[in-house]
């Protein structure tokens, strides 16, 4: 009968060691002497023993910690003889159970230990029931009762059949059955199928599949719009809602170091695998996991699917892919480092040693980092601007590219334009039209990345784009509207591509402290606005003020003619930006430009936008001056819509052949002071405007629909 690995108590270790011994007497002779020299050698774990011993950066665990790692294990592959392949396994599974006690390469120095388990990042099978039983028979589960003298923590992938919930989820149901009875499991997914566990002072989360927050359908995507989506495997059964709690309540803030295990990994080929319009996840759900453990101490990413050996940075994380045919890795954890030597199963040898990789790794924004990155859009399809601000002098390495995390298309480092507040901006050019472009800041090795669309062309047909603004309140009521707008642009990533702000950006327009607690939120730990802000550009009117607005015209530097107004052309819509607290009435500078640009575009669709109500103003536009010169202008020169600010949440009116809508906030009916947000949907096809209203828990509100 096998033994369990040695799982941290005393008799097991015993029993292990005693196992080895081919020698009944030498196992009754030698059980004694074990005994005594084990219990003055080995320290016996205890709940308290699962610690992280923490003094500033620096980061330990409680003992030596040794693990294996394999991926797309492929039982009844297509085209094999079966019986060949199970043998493989087999001699892989044996190879595992003597390694321990066998010397690392002389460059890593000291010997193998007893591994805490043994993971495998997906494909397991060819979706069969069948073959999983018989991967079950060889692994076994908690060590020992297969042919495996260790536990295995297995998760599925894509050639592991359908959802749980699918009639042919077969494998994923018996990993569901599989997970309450494995070895140091703390925590488990509202389905079961996603699994944590503790061992040694490290947080282990396996994700199955891919990290990801789509539940029984594939993330869409919407090629109408070229917004990439799965073709390809599983959804991820919200294994991505499971990581953000189990990290929440078993590491929190304690600096615990946290591995993850995935089948998918970060490079071209799970993000491309033919192609750049179809994927087997994409860089948006890829985008979602890096904000879910930005912050945390996460020392690894353990992944399979590609079949092969590398080891790949992303944002300061290394992920290590594994491949079942050629070999797996050894895993070693001790002395504050974290290594991979690989074990080549052709000839059992060892094979390339990884660097070695800090177990203090806080992924996650620069600390120097204080706005940003956000975006502004340069009137020009294919330029784009990124800005962000410092807390100190610190030179930023900047990167961007095409495909994935590859970063193909250019580096620089970029220095401040503005000593003052240590502000930085480049301008990307030569992009393709409506194409999707991720970009990374490091500074002083910590990094912060983001994606965006360029424009459509000016020729298109089609686009959609939010609004929303009064965000001057700030905290929870701004990150409860981004939050809002973060699930918008998943459920469909069309509306992935602009931003209208409506003005009151921030209390005072001229504080620097009041952008970057109210507006930017990196003070804040509310997150939302800082995953909004590095997606899409935000195009904004200047709000009500006090004092001068030459802060806010450095934080965003649009295209302003001889005062804070502009305009640019977005697809088919020509979006004018007025700022209704200069003059504006007939013959004045600001008029005069607004009645020569509106009526030079020649895009199908026209708006305008202007931020707030001038004080003391009722709750339309269409009061006093606005309604005399602004009603006017706009029927002339034939603008579809207004949209502006608004104090009582939204407002939906129609005077004549003018369209208004305004947007902001209202007061809740929950605490005294708080503030209820609003934002729009614009969606413009098939010469139809559509316009839908929604609070900032996603409820739908009115709907505004223009025909031309």
């Amino acid at each position: 009968m096998r033994n369990r690995q040695f799982n941290g108590s005393l008799p097991s270790l015993v029993i292990y060691c005693l196992k080895s011994l081919k020698s009944s007497s030498l196992r009754l002779k030698l059980s004694s002497v074990l005994i005594v020299s084990f219990t003055c050698s080995f320290h016996i774990n205890t709940p308290e023993d699962h610690r992280v011993l923490v003094s500033g950066s620096d980061v330990s665990v409680s003992k030596e910690i040794t693990f294996i790692h394999i991926g797309d294990t492929h039982y009844n592959t297509r085209g094999e003889n079966f019986e060949e392949q199970r043998e493989r396994h087999r001699q892989t599974i044996r190879i595992m159970n003597k390694l321990p006690g066998t010397p690392y390469p002389e460059e890593v120095g000291g010997t193998v230990g007893i591994p805490m388990g043994v993971f495998v990042v997906g494909d397991l099978t060819e979706s069969r029931q069948s073959d999983f039983d018989v991967f079950a028979e060889d692994w076994g589960l908690k060590g020992g009762d297969g042919l495996l003298d260790f536990p295995v923590y297995e998760g599925a992938g894509n050639h592991d059949g359908q959802p749980s919930t699918h009639p042919n989820g077969f494998v994923r149901r018996a990993i569901i059955e599989r997970n309450p009875s494995r070895p140091h499991v703390v925590s488990l997914s509202d389905n079961g199928l996603h699994y944590s566990l503790d061992y040694g002072g490290v947080h282990f989360v396996q994700l199955n599949e891919y990290a990801g927050s789509d539940d029984d359908e594939r993330y869409a995507g919407n090629l109408d719009y070229n917004r990439k989506g799965q073709a390809y495997g599983n959804p991820s059964e919200k294994s991505l809602q499971f990581l953000e709690k189990t990290l929440e309540e078993n590491v929190g803030n304690t600096g615990r170091p946290v591995i993850l295990f995935q089948h998918y990994g970060v490079d071209g080929w799970p993000l491309s695998p033919w192609g750049d319009d179809l994927a087997w996840w994409t860089d948006e759900h890829a985008h979602r996991l890096w904000e879910t453990i930005a912050g945390y101490n996460v020392i690894g990413i353990m992944v399979g699917h590609g079949h092969n050996h590398s080891v790949i940075n992303w944002n300061g994380i290394p992920v290590y892919q594994m491949d079942a045919v050629s070999g797996f890795g050894v895993y070693r954890i001790k002395d504050n480092e974290l290594i991979r030597i690989v074990r080549n199963l052709q000839d059992d040898t060892w094979g390339e040693v990884s660097e070695p990789q800090s177990l203090s790794n806080f992924a996650g924004p620069p600390k120097e980092l204080v706005q940003g990155p956000y975006l502004v859009y340069e009137d020009n399809p294919t330029e784009m601007t990124v800005l962000w601000r410092t807390s100190i002098d610190a030179d930023t390495e900047f990167r961007w590219g095409h495909t994935g995390f590859e970063f193909e298309l250019g580096n620089k480092q970029v220095g401040s334009y503005d000593e003052q507040y240590n502000l930085y901006r480049i301008t990307l050019t030569d992009l393709d039209e409506n194409e999707r472009y991720t970009y990374q800041l490091r500074i002083n090795d910590q990094y912060e990345t983001g994606m965006f669309y360029t424009a459509p062309d000016h020729n298109a047909d089609k686009v959609k784009f939010l609004v929303y603004g009064s965000t001057a309140a700030g905290g929870e009521e701004h990150d409860r509207i981004c939050s809002a707008l973060y699930n918008k642009i998943f459920d469909d990533p069309a509306y992935h591509s602009l931003l209208i702000h409506t003005g009151n950006w921030v209390p005072r327009i001229n504080s620097i402290d009041h952008w970057d607690e109210h507006f930017f939120s990196h003070n804040s730990p509310k997150p939302f606005p800082r995953y909004i802000q590095k997606r899409m550009p935000v195009m904004g009117a200047v709000g009500h003020r006090e004092g001068d607005i030459s802060l806010f015209r450095k934080l965003f530097p649009y295209d302003y003619e001889s005062g804070p107004w502009y305009s640019f052309r977005y697809g088919p819509v020509h979006i004018t930006v007025m700022d209704p607290y200069t003059d504006y009435s007939e013959g004045s500078i600001q008029h005069t430009w607004m009645v020569n640009d509106i009526k030079e575009a020649d895009a199908p669709w026209k708006v305008l936008v202007f931020g707030s109500h001038e004080p003391g103003a009722e709750e339309s536009y269409l009061n006093g001056s606005a309604r005399k010169v602004l009603q006017s202008l706009c029927e002339e020169h034939g603008v579809d819509l207004i949209i502006g600010g608004s104090n009582s949440g939204y407002t939906v009116e129609k005077i004549g052949p003018v369209n208004y809508i305004g947007l902001g906030k209202a007061p809740s009916g929950g605490d005294t002071g708080s503030q209820e947000l609003y934002f729009g949907t614009v969606h413009i096809e098939d010469g139809t405007l559509s316009l839908q209203i929604f609070n900032d828990t996603g409820e739908e509100v009115p709907t505004l629909e223009l025909t031309k």
